[in-house]
């Protein structure tokens, strides 16, 4: 495995890889840390599963079956993820079997530490070992501007050389020996002056410096290769360094009183049921197409339980044409959810928000900023193509680690008070939807150097490198699948059949013309038997002793038209044909609609299309 930065600092290798996984073995190679392994550990980890990993300042916490085990890096630890063929290396101090892989704790300067918690011991932060560690990057009373005042304080009385201070291990902000000479050269500090008589400007200074020199070492590595090493030293600056654009959320903000979006119709609302469905339709869905149907939907479905008790037949009636039905149905299901168990109140975070069936984290968030004005972060397309542009991230969107790499950096940039979430929200989903869009991003436009195009124009890693129209990048996606079929369309001369499709999959609950499976090569149609043509189509006997096949005198077959899914691509073709009257099937899931009805019914867009332009209604 390749040596990376020390300061190269990210959970996202490890946690994918071990979420879920049961602990097989622990072995101590040597225990003799800031503190003492227990040396009852293998005992306690095994047979306990791995749920999560998350972080607490340096330390890292693995929640198990029955409480944390607490991993804290120190200065130089290294936690690695790697074969049990791997071999030792030296310092390597504690390794944790999940069977195929292991975690091994790697740490030469034995500051590191290997805790249990159990969970009936109260909350993780009150373990008495931590305790003594003092503040912690990334903790709540923590932040950019405190790093010098912190440094300065702990200073104090010292009389040890200032390189010494940093590097013993005992300062909030850790930074390797390579790192920590060019930091205190940039911030003109001599390195064998006594850590006590440096002033506070100076180790001002030095926090920033700190940041700068992490941002010169680690971001190159960064985007080239997650790997499955986590380290501790300064993660704080890390992120800062990336995220340096200075008031970002402030900027935003008054960006949105002179050009945010104005007179959307779920704009200022707080509402969490208007709210929540504002945000599934715009799901995929653009603005102008939602906006009608948004309001309709409300006049049908005033509130929650409205919706909970309408048929979903209704609500795929009135969701046709905006595509994605598995959005309906679990807007259907949602509010079913939320009456019976909520008693028609929506839950009062995101966390709780995420656990209903068809809302994401990033949904959930929204949500709760609007409704609730909880802090917590959004994360749509619209902010995913900010974030990555002005903080250069250039690799690939759809990987996870970019993602969870995006869900950190949105955090870091919320406003500071609650009171702000709901307008810093919106104002970020109107900045990429009216500025940094997609394509033809407004700083594209206007001259290169007019600040009048861009709030952030001039901390933007992408308009700097010239990446803009490159940046989000995506890993290239595979050719979508093409699939073919036929549909019949059997008419009267003012009714036409439908068939209902089952509540899953593509179209499910909407009515469309009867459809043969889909197939991966084109079926060549034998025009001249006529039976031949329709006995693909399932499901289509009739009652009676005569069957209506015998009244078929012609087909008429259509060209093939074409529909594009997410996913795949479909040509279907239609094949015409007239009876002098209508017939009763069997099959309960086909019914016969007046031409006059086409427009009441819920059609996928495709047959609605086919429909329209046959009969001219």
């Amino acid at each position: 495995m390749p040596e990376l930065p020390e300061v190269e600092v990210t959970k996202l290798g490890i946690e994918p890889r071990v979420a879920g996984l049961i602990i097989t073995d622990v072995r101590i190679f040597d225990g003799r840390l800031r503190w003492p392994v227990p040396s009852d550990l293998k005992d306690i980890l095994k047979n306990q599963t791995c749920q999560s990993i998350g972080r607490r300042g340096k330390y890292l916490l693995f929640e198990l079956t029955h409480g944390y085990l607490i991993i804290h890096l120190g200065m130089t630890g290294v936690l690695r993820l790697l074969s049990p063929k791997d071999p030792l290396r030296p310092h390597d101090r504690v390794e944790i079997s999940f069977g195929k892989q292991v975690l091994r704790l790697h740490d030469p300067r034995k500051f590191g530490a290997v805790l249990w918690h159990p969970s009936k011991d109260g909350p993780v932060e009150q373990h008495p070992l931590l305790l003594k560690l003092g503040v912690e990057p990334l903790s709540e009373d923590f932040s950019q501007e405190k790093a010098g005042r912190v440094l300065f304080d702990q200073s104090r009385g010292r009389s040890v050389a200032v390189k010494q201070f940093l590097l013993a291990g005992q300062a909030v902000v850790g930074v390797g020996n390579i790192y920590c000479s060019e930091s205190l050269f940039d911030a003109k500090i001599n390195p064998v002056r006594a850590a006590g008589k440096i002033s506070l400007k100076r180790y001002d200074a030095l926090a920033i410096a700190i940041k700068d020199t992490l941002k010169r070492a680690t971001v190159p590595h960064l985007w080239n290769n997650y790997s499955s090493n986590y380290t501790s030293a300064a993660f704080y600056f890390l992120l800062s360094a990336m995220s340096e654009v200075k008031d970002f959320s402030t900027r935003l903000l008054k960006w949105k009183k002179q050009y945010g979006r104005q007179g959307l119709p779920w704009q200022g609302v707080t509402d969490p049921y208007k709210v929540w469905l504002s945000e599934i339709m715009l799901q995929q869905t653009q603005v102008a197409t939602v906006i009608e149907r948004y309001e309709q939907f409300l006049k049908k479905f005033p509130t929650v339980l409205h919706l909970a008790k309408a048929p979903q037949e209704d609500v795929m009636t009135l969701w046709a044409g905006l595509g994605y039905y598995t959005r309906a149905r679990n807007l259907w299901a949602c509010a079913k959810i939320v009456a019976k168990d909520y008693k028609g109140v929506f839950p009062g975070s995101a966390i709780e928000l995420e656990k209903l069936p068809g809302i994401g984290r990033s949904t959930a968030a929204a949500i709760a900023a609007f409704c609730y004005q909880e802090k917590t972060p959004i994360l749509d397309g619209n902010v995913k193509r900010v974030l990555s542009r002005v903080f250069g991230i250039t690799e690939p969107i759809n990987q996870s680690s970019t993602d969870k790499l995006l869900w950190e950096l949105a955090q870091t940039q919320l406003p500071s008070r609650s009171d702000q979430m709901p307008a810093y929200t919106q104002a970020l989903m109107d900045f990429g939807a009216t500025v940094c869009t997609r394509s033809k991003a407004l700083c594209q436009k206007l001259s290169g150097t007019d600040v009048r195009s861009c709030i952030y124009l001039r901390d933007c890693k992408a308009h700097q490198q010239g990446l803009v129209n490159q940046i989000p990048m995506k890993t290239p996606k595979k050719s979508s699948p093409i699939v073919y079929s036929a549909m019949l369309l059997l008419m009267t001369k003012d009714k036409v059949l439908l068939t209902k499709r089952n509540g899953e999959g593509i179209w499910g609950g909407l009515w469309t013309l009867p459809e043969t499976t889909w197939q991966s090569s084109e079926q060549k149609v034998r025009a001249l038997d006529v039976h031949k043509q329709i006995q693909e189509f399932q499901g289509l006997e009739n009652i009676g002793s005569t069957t209506w096949l015998q009244q078929v005198k012609k087909v008429d077959v259509l060209a093939s038209k074409k529909h594009v899914f997410t996913h795949r691509v479909l040509y279907f073709q239609p094949r015409v044909i007239k009876l002098p009257k209508t017939v009763e099937f069997k099959n309960k899931d086909l019914k016969w609609f007046g031409l006059d009805d086409l427009s009441e019914i819920g059609l996928p867009t495709p047959v609605k299309k086919l429909l329209v332009n046959f009969f001219d209604v």
